[in-house]
């Protein structure tokens, strides 16, 4: 019950909004997928949309509720979108496909998820808007052991 009294309107509007946002992805990149856009999934995927696009919503909730002389500077937030946009683009947009048939393609696909991608998410440190964003739906047990992890925060 106590997670229903921390979560606002504007937070369940996003979590609803997942479900049939990714219905229809999911059925576009299934029956339609010549119509899909080029940021669409070549092939669908439940887990990658929802981590990409609850890691973007957390941190932009977190970032949101640091004290403004605590957020991180614009360049920072620019690199964390751009690694787990990066990622995105590589594992579920057409790239995919062509990198399946193409061998330098799956190379820069492997290089942008192994190297560059991580690089520009550990060089935006997102831990703590991470953990704002996150908080309100940890449990005191989690959030006594992110603060744990994270003496810096504690």
């Amino acid at each position: 019950m106590k997670l229903l009294k921390h979560t606002s309107a504007v937070d369940w509007a996003f979590y609803l909004s997942l479900l049939p946002v990714g219905v229809l992805l999911w059925w576009g990149s299934r029956y339609r997928i010549s119509l899909m856009p080029v940021w669409g999934p070549w092939e669908f995927s439940w887990a990658w949309f929802l981590a990409t696009a609850l890691a973007l919503w957390w941190y932009w909730r977190g970032v949101v509720r640091l004290p403004s002389n605590e957020r991180p500077a614009a360049w920072r937030g620019v690199c964390y979108v751009t690694g787990v946009l990066a990622i995105y683009a590589v594992l579920q947009t057409r790239f995919e496909y062509l990198a399946q048939h193409m061998f330098f393609l799956n190379r820069v696909q492997q290089t942008v998820m192994h190297d560059f991608g991580p690089v520009l998410i550990a060089l935006a440190w997102p831990g703590a808007a991470m953990y704002l964003g996150i908080a309100p739906l940890a449990s005191p047990a989690d959030r006594s052991a992110i603060a744990a992890a994270n003496p810096a925060r504690a």
